[in-house]
């Protein structure tokens, strides 16, 4: 069939990019992984698309505000309340696996359930307190809208811990199903139900609809860590380290929250300076937009976390800055060609949500640079995540949410949703410059798309 000796010519330059250095099994692991966490990506970002024009052509320009608002909060709140136990399960459980610990394994999985249960139910009960008695900017104004949305904080951190640990454990496919599959899909779903039953859809059901479909995809994504996990060492007995994981979930939940605030700080601000939601819709289509392109460095980052842990863990250096550089280069070729095609093509796609959209075609080319340099200089981040320097991470993230934040409190009352664009620019400088730094000081690994390159002239000096 010609698509298949199409995808096979694919699959041999891909191996021949990757280059001899890394052995057969370790290009066929990543080559494998990538191609099922591209598929499910690309689904994901289908569906998000689709979903988010409905939004914008039901709801009208300010309900998608206000929707873009408050699931930026609930975002930001879910990230926290994983607590990072899905990036400690992904640095485990590989090493517990090859190490035929299972009780441990099983332990590690348990244990990160335990803590996104109660301390997520925290969270959540704490941050309905602000909302519902607190005087803060941008949260009262929409409380009835928050509260609909609570539920989603504890289901996309069971969903997220849960899926990490089936990719750990090599799953890649699956690991992903209930996140970007089911959950957008049963989004979508319920939102026709919804216009087909009342045709007319408010911004308060779009909310409702959203919160539905979370609890869809928890329920599925606990369903199949149980077939695939659960079942499997049932009748092992479990085995813990408290104080070592619970260490590292301090670091990854700093680390997992911070990196997640640093890149939504732009919305968060401008509901705090009370921007039209209007304009805080056109800025977060841009913002989908850019994400778009960011798609195979998403898939290299879901790939490449267990791989960077169990080369750093067997002690090859070699392999490690061979794999870091050559996927890096593969992924900024791509993504360089999708930053080109949105430049040229960006009010034609902003167009798509109404032409009001296309107000927000500059903040669409600043917004595309930031992922430009994200992707330039790598998984950094992950990176040391992975191999055991997620203090130094915490540090370079707390500073580079300070300099962003300082620069939004700055530049957004004077230059609205552009400013807010170029404040997360230079946040993201900062932050790239000192990830690159601390993995050269305390790894010796070259994170950009030269490392491999300046590698090799390190050594030759």
């Amino acid at each position: 069939m010609p698509f298949r000796r199409i995808f096979q010519l694919f699959d041999q330059t891909l191996h021949r990019v990757l280059g001899k250095e890394l052995d057969a099994k370790l290009r066929s692991f990543f080559l494998n992984g990538a191609y099922k966490s591209l598929f499910m990506q690309l689904a994901l970002s289908a569906l998000t698309l689709i979903t988010t024009i409905i939004i914008a052509r039901l709801a009208g320009d300010s309900g998608f505000g206000i929707y873009s608002l408050v699931f930026t909060w609930i975002s930001v709140l879910g990230v926290a309340a994983v607590f990072g136990t899905d990036d400690l399960l992904q640095k485990i459980l590989p090493i517990h696996k090859s190490k035929k610990n299972f009780p441990k394994l099983k332990g590690g999985w348990i244990w990160a359930n335990q803590l996104v249960l109660l301390g997520g139910g925290a969270l959540t009960l704490v941050f309905a307190l602000v909302v519902n008695f607190g005087q803060v900017k941008g949260l009262s104004n929409y409380a009835f809208y928050y509260n609909l949305a609570l539920p989603v904080v504890i289901c996309f951190a069971l969903m997220h811990t849960n899926q990490a640990a089936l990719r750990a454990m090599g799953n890649f496919g699956i690991g992903q199903l209930a996140e970007k599959i089911i959950q957008p899909l049963a989004f979508i779903v319920v939102l026709g139900l919804w216009y087909f039953l009342a045709t007319v859809v408010l911004d308060v059901d779009v909310i409702l609809a959203r919160t539905i479909s979370f609890v869809v995809a928890v329920v599925a994504a606990l369903g199949l860590v149980v077939y695939h996990l659960w079942l499997k060492y049932k009748t092992i007995q479990a085995e813990y380290e408290y104080k070592t994981w619970t260490k590292s979930c301090l670091y990854f939940a700093a680390i997992s929250t911070l990196y997640f605030l640093n890149t939504r700080l732009d919305i968060l601000f401008l509901g705090f300076f009370e921007i039209n939601p209007k304009e805080i819709a056109y800025y977060n289509v841009a913002l989908k937009f850019t994400d778009l392109i960011l798609i195979p460095f998403l898939v290299v980052c879901t790939v490449t976390m267990p791989m960077f842990a169990e080369l750093y863990a067997n002690a090859a250096q070699q392999k490690l800055q061979h794999l870091y550089t050559r996927v890096t280069q593969l992924v900024t070729v791509v993504v360089g060609l999708g930053a080109l095609v949105l430049a040229i093509f960006g009010e034609f796609f902003l167009n798509w949500y109404g032409t009001t959209f296309q107000e927000g075609y500059q903040v669409l080319l600043i917004l595309t640079v930031v992922k430009i340099i994200h992707v330039v200089v790598g998984p950094a981040n992950l990176l040391l995540m992975m191999i055991g320097f997620e203090k130094a991470v915490a540090a370079v993230l707390a500073l580079s949410v300070i300099v962003t934040a300082l620069l939004h409190y700055t530049f957004i009352p004077i230059w609205g949703t552009a400013g807010a664009a170029w404040a997360s620019l230079i946040g993201l400088c900062v932050f790239e410059l000192g990830v690159s730094w601390v993995a050269w000081r305390k790894a010796r690994i070259w994170t950009s798309v030269l490392g491999r390159s300046l590698s090799l002239l390190s050594k030759k000096n």
